[in-house]
């Protein structure tokens, strides 16, 4: 049984949600990093962050086809974020290049999470790094997050993970040569004695960032464990029905009233 690739899929949308709407595209293009690469220059911005000692329980690169630009909001429906100085009233995620699938991506936000269960958001922007937002433990939208492992050490990079799907998603990119491209990394599940390891989502999807409800696209997803690079989960999928907010499809079927709902069942649910 293998779920953390689809909550990775529901996290991802949890983070790009919160941030609110999105507005329209512009053709910048900014430097790509790789996880590896991003990371330290997030764990420095968090550590300077007031707060308990943060351990990091998510990262998510964003490579999209068109840059956009997020607008934080302090208050969504199911929780209150409390943006830092200096966090500003929006990030702006450029472009990645076309055909860029080989792990990188010009956006990268990070999650961490304190003993108290405050969570922490970091963002990784063309390698500038900006601690913008916490919400305080015991909400709604933070539910998830308290069943999420912290990132092992020995967790590969996304290049690797992009380099392990690459004969899976080589028919899928042929076809579709100018995709987003996502990378989400979670340290493990554990829920109700239910238990996994470190795993990267990997997804194309010719669904840009602002696509309106209901547009046509297609997308390409894998699970990849995180230490040992091996392969657990491939789909490509056609025809899909793009989701507002986000380059992130939910295409395994999945449906809810909200984020959260949709989180927790994925956190009992097992993909066959």
């Amino acid at each position: 049984m293998a779920v953390v690739g689809a909550i990775v899929v529901v996290v991802v949308l949890v983070l790009l949600a919160l941030l609110g709407a999105f507005t329209p595209p512009s053709s910048s293009h900014g430097p790509n990093e790789t996880y590896s690469q991003a990371r330290p220059a997030a764990d420095s911005a968090a550590q300077g962050t007031s707060g308990g000692s943060w351990s990091l329980v998510i990262a998510a690169g964003i490579s999209p086809s068109a840059s956009v630009t997020e607008n934080v909001s302090s208050a969504s429906k199911d929780c209150n974020l409390t943006i830092l100085p200096g966090g500003g009233s929006s990030v702006t995620i450029p472009a990645g290049p076309a055909g860029a699938t080989g792990g990188t991506a010009p956006g990268w936000v990070f999650l961490y999470r304190d003993a108290a269960g405050e969570l922490l958001f970091v963002s990784v922007i063309n390698g500038t790094a900006t601690s913008w937002a916490t919400i305080a433990p015991g909400q709604e939208c933070s539910t998830i997050f308290e069943f999420l492992s912290v990132i092992p050490s020995s967790a590969i990079d996304s290049s690797a993970a992009a380099a392990a799907v690459q004969s899976d998603a080589s028919g899928f990119l042929a076809a579709h040569p100018s995709v987003s491209a996502s990378y989400g990394l979670v340290g493990g599940v554990s829920f109700l004695g239910f238990h996994t390891g470190a795993e990267w989502e990997v997804n194309y999807t010719t669904c840009p960032l602002n696509a309106p409800s209901g547009t046509a696209g297609a997308s390409f997803n894998a699970t990849v464990n995180a230490t040992t690079g091996a392969v657990v989960y491939q789909k490509t999928q056609p025809a899909i029905t793009c989701r507002t907010g986000t380059a992130i499809d939910l295409s395994r079927g999945e449906s809810g009233t909200s984020p959260v709902d949709v989180s927790l069942a994925l956190a009992v649910r097992s993909r066959m």
